[in-house]
């Protein structure tokens, strides 16, 4: 509710329609029983209150001076107003606030905030009167509200954030840094977040250019490692929680019965758990034009459970032999239901399997005409998998082309599209998509990444509609070649988001939203 600034000075107004001054004792005096003229003849405005903001992470501080009530004892109500100046609605913090308050934190979940639109005020009342301080824009506050994450060492620093992952409630994070083959993991502790411990396996890829992928159990007492070299296919290893760390608790290597050499696609590599770690699903492609040279990998998603003693090979999920399966895959929580896209004919197409007690059934391929499949198009899944997120490339008539996510919803006919978003077009090549979200798909963060220039938007569902909140890197004043989206995850719980960010030259770091 907006409200009036009201003057402490009253007017009279004469039969004869003429204005007579403010009627201010101290300036009024009488003689021979008439008024003298006033000192002055114009009305005395109060004065506002001013209004500071600062960002903290996770929170928004505000302090503020009312220097026209400074000496009153009677003021009534001290109350903070949030203004998107995109939807021109003005709304009122749910906080309690004190009449001799003169400051207050707010919590805020920073990547769920519009800090390019959002203003605030603050409004102080006394039986009389509300004063108003002006709007105060929050834009240029974004860099102070998050928290980096840097490695403990300096020989962990330059591959750090190639890869993350986050648990269902943003209070443990793995981090992989592949040149070192390792991966440190950490606790968040009251908006502090703590070195753990430090992953290591003898199954680690220690070749030049590894590649390592990352998964969590909704606890994060379960963390999964994939990681492979371009000539050694990759390894996959199980550590789980004991006390205060995590110990190695079982290992799998996927192309353990296939013996011929082979080159491998380590951009290609994904890796998913379910919510209780018992189940996980990994996908890979490999040079098949080689002679003798198996194509399994890159037809399957394969499903391993976990058995009494070790990892079991549960199912190969399988796309058409005549279509090119993408990497990119999605899975429910549960990892009862699989989402895989593949290209065909210059089509996107999508296969969706559903685990039963009779094993995994496939759904009827649908083929998805309004995109373009690419073999950096991502796809994640809301928790109960009756929702899709897809993020694919449009070409724009200048050369260039636009990052697109669409959202997909689950009816009894398939899925049909029910909301998109488009960024800016980049020219830049190879530029890679990115995509996150929470389970519930509410919160997304889509964009790309290039060796020169990076774009990544965030997004909130208001009304069944994606609105967009903010990009970065552009409110972090980062140097624009940073690879800066290298990874990105968003929290089940929506509560965090980290965002990583290899070889910045003083090494790599996470920014964490929470």
């Amino acid at each position: 509710m907006l409200s009036l600034v009201l003057s402490a000075c009253l007017v009279q107004t004469d039969p004869l329609n003429e204005t007579s001054a403010p009627l201010n004792d101290a300036d009024q005096q009488v003689t021979n029983g008439n008024a003298d003229l006033p000192l002055s003849d114009g009305l005395l405005t109060p004065s506002a209150p001013t209004l500071d903001i600062q960002a903290l992470p996770g929170a928004l501080y505000f302090e503020w001076q009312d220097t026209h009530n400074d000496a009153s004892e009677t003021i009534t109500s001290i109350s903070l107003y949030e203004l998107d100046s995109r939807t021109e609605l003005e709304t009122e913090l749910d906080a309690d606030i004190e009449a001799d308050q003169t400051s207050f934190t707010y919590t805020v979940a920073s990547h769920q905030l519009a800090w390019n639109s959002i203003s605030y005020r603050v409004e102080i009342c006394t039986p009389d009167n509300c004063l108003s301080s002006m709007d105060m824009f929050i834009k240029n506050l974004l860099s102070d509200a998050v928290s980096p994450l840097i490695p403990t060492t300096d020989s962990l620093r330059d591959s750090f954030g190639e890869h993350l992952a986050v648990n269902a409630t943003g209070n443990v994070a793995a981090i992989a840094s592949p040149d070192n083959a390792n991966v440190l993991v950490y606790f968040r502790i009251a908006n502090q977040w703590v070195h753990a411990s430090s992953l290591s396996s003898t199954h680690f890829s220690q070749q030049t250019s590894s590649v390592m992928r990352v998964a969590l159990s909704d606890t994060g007492d379960t963390i999964v490692v994939a990681s492979m070299g371009s000539s050694s296919g990759p390894g996959v290893v199980v550590f789980d929680r004991l006390g205060e760390n995590w110990i190695e608790t079982g290992s799998l290597i996927p192309n353990a019965a296939f013996t011929q050499t082979q080159t491998w696609f380590t951009d290609s590599l994904e890796l998913d758990i379910s919510d209780n770690g018992d189940r996980l699903a990994i996908a890979v492609h490999n040079d098949s034009t080689r002679s003798g040279v198996t194509s399994e990998f890159n037809h399957n998603v394969m499903i391993f459970n976990r058995g009494n003693s070790d990892w079991v090979r549960a199912a190969a999920l399988p796309v058409p032999t005549q279509h090119t399966r993408l990497p990119g895959f999605a899975s429910s929580s549960t990892m009862d239901n699989v989402i895989i896209l593949s290209a065909f004919n210059g089509g996107l197409y999508l296969h969706e399997y559903t685990r039963s007690a009779f094993g995994w059934q496939a759904a009827q391929t649908q083929l998805l005409d309004a995109m373009s499949p690419g073999l950096d198009n991502r796809v994640i899944s809301s928790a109960d998998a009756s929702k899709l997120a897809i993020a694919t490339w449009e070409s724009d008539s200048n050369a260039g082309r636009s990052p697109v996510s669409w959202k997909l919803r689950k009816t009894a006919g398939g899925w049909i599209a029910t909301d998109s978003v488009k960024l800016p077009p980049t020219s830049l090549s190879p530029a890679l998509l990115r995509l996150a979200g929470d389970a519930q798909l509410s919160s997304i963060a889509v964009g790309w990444q290039a060796s020169g220039d990076a774009n990544l938007a965030f997004y909130t569902q208001n009304e069944n509609r994606w609105q967009h909140l903010f990009s970065v890197p552009d409110g972090f004043n980062l140097n624009q070649a940073l690879p800066f989206a290298q990874s990105i995850a968003i929290s089940a719980d929506n509560s965090t988001a980290l965002i990583g960010t290899s070889a910045t030259g003083n090494g790599g770091v996470v920014t964490a939203f929470h």
